[in-house]
């Protein structure tokens, strides 16, 4: 194509152009956004800025109510960061105990990212939950709202409950109500 050519078509199509070059940078912005917000990735640090601990228990109280407790093997969290890494993470919500009359329920799994910003709690890699003795949970990640008291596990969920497997997706439990909503539910006995 010459010169002209290429003018020709540029003139004849400068409103296309213009609106291609100024919506991309826009469509990659929020593309980029949209697929890190999914997950809470940590980037490596020089080792002078990463305070590191071992054999960690963080609790969370509300007046005299101990709402729940993180416990691991190790953490690592940047100075200038709001996300704290968590390996072997022993998550116990604890119920209030004027409301329900549930016991504590256990989350464990490899990994947890704190994000004391946004108030989450990514539990990553084979993800268990237990409560009771009688719900079981399993899946690969779940995300805990510290202010909602919502517990979410995005994707496929196994369940016993009650002596009965269950298989599922995308499930919401709340701990203030006990409420547990699991989607496409299949009963496997």
């Amino acid at each position: 194509m010459t010169g002209s050519r290429v003018r020709a078509l540029l003139l004849a199509h400068w409103q296309e152009f213009l609106l291609l070059l100024l919506m991309g940078p826009l469509a990659l912005y929020f593309a980029l956004s949209n697929s890190t917000s999914e997950s809470l990735p940590l980037l490596p640090l020089p080792e002078s800025q990463v305070l590191q601990l071992e054999q960690i228990t963080l609790q969370d109280y509300q007046k005299d109510f101990k709402r729940w407790t993180l416990t691991g093997l190790r953490a690592l969290m940047a100075d200038d960061s709001s996300i704290m890494n968590v390996e072997q993470p022993r998550l116990r919500l604890h119920p209030n105990p004027e409301t329900i009359p549930f016991t504590d329920t256990l989350v464990r799994a490899d990994e947890a990212l704190i994000d004391w910003r946004r108030q989450l709690v990514e539990i990553r890699g084979e993800v268990e939950v237990e409560r009771d003795s009688k719900l079981y949970l399993q899946a690969e990640r779940a995300i805990y709202d510290l202010q909602t008291e919502v517990l979410r596990m995005p994707g496929a969920v196994q369940m016993t409950w009650q002596d009965s497997d269950v298989d599922g997706s995308d499930l919401r439990y709340e701990l203030k109500t006990g409420l547990v909503e699991l989607r496409g539910v299949h009963y496997q006995r």
